[in-house]
């Protein structure tokens, strides 16, 4: 816009704006549903091999059986982290 351009008023839109600002806005909540719903379902199946992983360990190599195996290097927990955080996305 240069500098001697009014911004247009909320009464001069054209018709239909309104109708199709909200369309829009309709599918960007849908798609972020859907990407809400994706990554929960990764999460489950994340946590469920995760699941899978320990109770065969548990089985086959006796883990829980009153031992405890602690990180002995605090950069042992961070390589366990991912490298960035889904939250900060």
């Amino acid at each position: 816009m240069n500098s001697d351009e009014r911004p247009v008023s909320i009464e001069q839109m054209p018709d239909g704006f309104h109708q199709t600002l909200g369309e829009l806005k309709r599918y960007i909540f849908e798609a972020q549903q859907r990407a809400a719903f994706a990554t929960n379902a990764e999460l489950v199946k994340m946590y469920h091999r995760i699941g899978i992983v320990i109770l065969s360990r548990q089985a086959n190599e006796g883990w829980g059986k009153g031992q405890f195996v602690g990180y002995q290097r605090s950069s042992e927990k961070r390589s366990l982290r991912p490298a960035a955080s889904l939250s900060r996305i």
